[in-house]
């Protein structure tokens, strides 16, 4: 609770001061509403109030109501903006954990949990902290209506009737407390059972209906007639959907008609009673309108109070969550220097093993790259190829053995990235501007964009647009972005890799939807423009990488063999079967 009041007085210094004095006010005005209509009964039945008095009733009363309605909107504003903030550190913590954990997967679910529990049930930082104020302003107001209903009946004539009335109400409160926070508990681990179960839904869902949209889809959509299939799959995750979301509102339909039956019971009884007494002459009707007035502001307060009691536990439940989804491990800013002085990347005894997994994948590798040098890195479909740059390049850390970055331990983290630019199979292009998918985070340099532009001959492209290097990718954002042709694609990311000065550049065959010799070429024309810089091409076509200064054959999470193409053809080994074998299936 702490933690919460210190994120939202760190930047809504207001807010706590204003909280108070509004919920303050709110508490007090149904004691002035009831004293006001008291004041009117007495002034026409008995004739003892002035008008004077009528007066200043009226103008405490309006002030009252005008600074507690004017100060709920400033607050309101407020918690809109605590509530998008939550939602932007959502999306930026998942930015800053470790690739591994986000390829894991489960600090995505639990960033779903926590916002599905945000829309369905409103738990956030912002709402644990009004219902805390919520609870304090009806059980305030309530302590107010047990004095005044004391103080009215402290003077009736029957003192008996006056405890066994107060003990009637105390009893009762403790029985109306007591059964909200039952069955409240009780729906808490029904509604966290229930949302569990939504989340799964969301996501069938979510995925479903993305294909649905996605007008890259519509063609095998249409051809291959999936729409229906897909459509009665969306239909039955709706369907299951809505019988949670009914199980969900039957939680609370019960707890509330469980109260509200309580409620509306005890406020008939005290009306009986009040009016009882009031009728037979022990109290004046004015004190017995202030009494039942107060009675009912008591009650009517108690259960409200424990429903935000309710409503605070569930906000706190998800805060919580949401406060162990933002002390995950984040990648970190070393601030050390990111150029590294040494000759070689080593690898020793390498390991690698994922966690869901009994087998290494990974078993053992040790080699040394030189810098300058172009590398090759080949092998079949789950040899490790792609998990072995992931380790060079830090997205994963070596679950055994040594490894050193140019004669360093790397200190993994965003400043240990700045030492590469990739190409992956499944590369990113933004539906930003052209110039901002090739800078992305670096320092713009017209001469060198103009180079990387030329270099991956996207120049002529750019020219026939007006906005130029300006022009948007797609209609995300503008609706007069253009879209690129598979092939364009591949040059801007190309345009991408060049600029970016880094010491090691590192491709995972992100050609692979080329034809064999196509690919050849484009590794061919990137090698040229990459000059001395150290290089890893990653492929499981061999011709592609035949121009590589050394190739490592992985086999099995192993270097099976390494060497230049000619030497290892030579070897007549594991490589040259595949060369052989590729050869004639591409006719090479």
């Amino acid at each position: 609770m702490l933690r919460m009041f210190n994120i939202i007085y760190k930047d809504n210094k207001k807010l706590l001061f204003t909280s108070v004095i509004q919920h303050v006010a709110r508490a007090i005005r149904p004691m002035l509403n009831i004293m006001f209509i008291s004041f009117i009964v007495e002034y026409f039945v008995s004739g003892r109030a002035t008008i004077d008095l009528f007066y200043y009733w009226l103008a405490v009363y309006a002030i009252i109501y005008l600074l507690s309605n004017m100060l709920n909107a400033y607050i309101e504003d407020t918690y809109s903006v605590i509530n998008y903030q939550m939602l932007y550190n959502l999306s930026d913590k998942l930015a800053r954990v470790p690739y591994s954990v986000v390829e894991d997967g489960t600090v995505n679910e639990l960033r779903t949990k926590i916002r599905m529990n945000m829309n369905t049930t409103g738990a956030t930082i912002s709402s644990m902290y009004k219902s805390l104020f919520e609870v304090s302003e009806k059980t305030l107001s309530a302590l107010l209506s047990i004095v005044f209903v004391a103080y009215q009946l402290n003077n009736i004539r029957s003192k008996t009737s006056y405890y066994i009335f107060i003990t009637i109400i105390f009893v009762t409160v403790l029985m109306l407390i007591g059964v909200n926070i039952y069955i409240g508990k009780k729906n808490v681990i029904k509604k966290d059972s229930i949302l569990s179960k939504i989340v799964k839904i969301n996501y069938v869902f979510n995925y479903e209906s993305s294909v649905i949209r996605n007008h890259k889809s519509g063609k095998e959509i249409r051809l291959y007639d999936k729409a229906d299939r897909i459509l009665k799959r969306d239909k039955a995750s709706i369907d299951s959907a809505k019988d949670l979301v009914l199980k969900w509102v039957s939680a609370d339909f019960n707890r509330q008609v469980v109260s509200i039956a309580i409620i509306y019971s005890l406020i008939y009884m005290s009306y009986y009673f009040v009016g009882s007494i009031a009728i037979g002459g022990i109290i004046a009707y004015p004190v017995a309108i202030r009494t039942i007035g107060f009675v009912s502001n008591m009650f009517d307060s108690f259960h409200v109070a424990t429903k935000s009691v309710s409503d605070y536990v569930n906000a706190y439940d998800n805060v919580k969550l949401y406060y162990n989804y933002m002390d995950a491990e984040e990648e970190i800013l070393s601030g050390e220097d990111t150029k590294y002085g040494g000759s070689y990347i080593e690898l020793d005894k390498l390991r690698f093993k994922y966690d869901s997994s009994k087998e290494e994948v990974l078993k053992g590798l040790s080699y040394s790259f030189e810098r300058g040098k172009r590398y090759a890195i080949v092998g079949e479909n789950g040899s490790g190829k792609s998990t072995l740059i992931k380790i060079l390049c830090g997205l994963y850390k070596p679950t055994g053995g040594d490894y050193k970055f140019f004669g360093r331990v790397p200190t993994y983290g965003v400043d240990f990235y700045k030492n590469f630019v990739t190409l992956f199979q499944d590369y990113l292009l933004l539906s930003f501007s052209l110039d901002d998918n090739v800078i992305v985070g670096a320092r713009r340099d017209e001469e060198r964009l103009k180079y990387c532009y030329d270099s991956s001959g996207l120049s002529d492209i750019i020219a026939r647009f007006d906005d130029k290097g300006d022009t948007y990718i797609g209609k995300n954002y503008m609706k007069d972005g253009v879209d690129l042709s598979g092939g364009e694609r591949h040059e801007l990311a190309d345009a991408r890799l060049l600029y970016r000065n880094a010491d090691v550049v590192i491709l995972d065959e992100p050609t692979a939807d080329l034809d064999p010799i196509a690919e050849a070429e484009s590794y061919k024309k990137l090698s040229n423009v990459i000059g001395g810089r150290t290089s890893f091409y990653i492929s499981h076509r061999l011709p592609s990488c035949k121009f590589c200064d050394e190739i490592i054959v992985l086999k099995d999470g192993i270097i099976h063999e390494s060497g230049t193409h000619n030497e290892l053809v030579d070897k007549n080994g594991y490589y040259a079967k595949m060369w052989k074998t590729q050869s004639e299936a591409f006719g090479l």
